[in-house]
């Protein structure tokens, strides 16, 4: 589970001001675009998602196929995926195994900042990125953004597809360099949506003591 969480939040960081320079069109439109997306998803108070996963390996035969229902308030989380349940109050994430009934609690900054509502927003910092190509189906029209991280890591390039009249994120490919592709397509976006605060709470009273590994300073409670 560990490592589908980092896959999604290896995605990129929430949405900062721009310090990269620009030179030819598609960088300007392509920033122009990302621009608007950032400031749409910025306006939600909250955001409900349903999302599918699925890893194509080099041979192109599929490796995985999930589903993941996500909820994101603020610096608050709620996933959903099959085998786990990890939920953060913005402080503290809890990490639930299904199969195992264990349950990892984490603490701190770096944990905290793990929120998965960077798939919606990712783009600015720490990539490249330009318009690769520009998709027309009847009245609607799908820009798609080539992002090349600056630093080298298992990623090669993401591809970006973003719905030019709603202002928002459709679908994203990952080409690892490993041979793998991963897409992520959202199948239900629902802005600002209404959340009970116990969606980002997880009760550990009921967890046996030796399911339960927290990995913080002090206790749980």
């Amino acid at each position: 589970m560990k490592n589908i969480l980092n896959v999604i939040l290896g995605l990129g960081m929430l949405v900062a001001s721009s310090t990269n320079s620009f030179a030819g069109d598609d960088k300007k439109s392509a920033k122009s675009i990302l621009d608007e997306l950032s400031k749409n998803t910025k306006s939600y108070s909250s955001i409900s998602a349903e999302l599918s996963y699925v890893v194509v390996g080099k041979d192109k035969k599929t490796k995985d196929n999930q589903t993941m229902n996500i909820k994101v308030k603020g610096k608050k989380f709620r996933l959903n995926i099959p085998g786990n349940l990890i939920v953060s109050n913005g402080e503290k994430v809890w990490n639930k195994s299904f199969e195992s009934g264990e349950v990892v609690v984490k603490c701190g900054e770096e944990e905290s900042s793990m929120n998965p509502s960077n798939i919606f927003t990712m783009y600015e910092k720490g990539y490249s990125y330009s318009l690769s190509k520009t998709e027309k189906v009847g009245k609607n029209t799908t820009y798609i953004i080539k992002m090349v991280p600056e630093k080298k890591n298992k990623m090669d390039s993401v591809f970006l597809y973003v719905d030019g009249s709603k202002k928002k994120i459709l679908k994203m490919k990952k080409f690892m360099t490993n041979g793998n592709t991963e897409t992520y397509e959202i199948k239900k976006f629902v802005p600002n949506s209404q959340m009970a605060e116990s969606d980002f709470v997880y009760d550990t009273s009921k967890t046996p003591k030796d399911l339960l590994i927290i990995e913080c300073d002090g206790k749980d409670h």
